[in-house]
């Protein structure tokens, strides 16, 4: 164990960023998604974000999965903003689930947004629905804002 911990001790925080980016999910981990949501899903073998974004990236593939599984297209598409948000390095669930109830349902949106701005939005969303412990503070959504231009799945509309 040493040895592993050592091989990354020169390594700068950017690299390791990059080592562990682009997380994935497993769907029953976001509390986004409701029970009835995961059960459909999973009746169409979807069980984790990247299965989820794979079927939710473009409006047909969208259409397709809701008659698969009953669920409703504008339902997936906020869905998969979620999923689309937690490919980036320390966002998890809650937060951004809480980013797309203050208006950022999508990476791009996340990039163009003021972090100033946005970090209030947050705060005052999260004040009304306690979806995260702690609003993200500004120089957070300034971090992963840069970090969003590097993930790869992107949802279309």
């Amino acid at each position: 164990m040493h040895r592993f911990i050592s091989a990354f001790a020169g390594l700068s925080l950017s690299l390791l960023l990059a080592v562990c980016a682009h997380a994935h999910y497993d769907i029953a981990d976001l509390a986004a998604f409701s029970p009835d949501e995961r059960e459909a899903l999973a009746g169409v073998s979807i069980t984790d974000t990247e299965q989820f974004l794979a079927a939710t990236l473009e409006a047909a593939s969208r259409s397709t999965l809701a008659g698969q599984t009953g669920l409703a297209g504008d339902r997936l598409r906020e869905l998969a903003g979620i999923a689309e948000l937690v490919q980036v390095p320390g966002i998890g669930g809650q937060i951004a689930q809480l980013l797309v109830a203050a208006g950022i349902a999508s990476l791009d949106e996340l990039a163009a947004a003021d972090p100033d701005a946005l970090a209030e939005r947050c705060a005052e969303v999260n004040r009304q629905q306690r979806l995260a412990p702690q609003p993200p503070p500004s120089d957070a959504l300034r971090h992963w804002a840069r970090l969003a231009r590097d993930v790869p799945y992107r949802v279309q509309d």
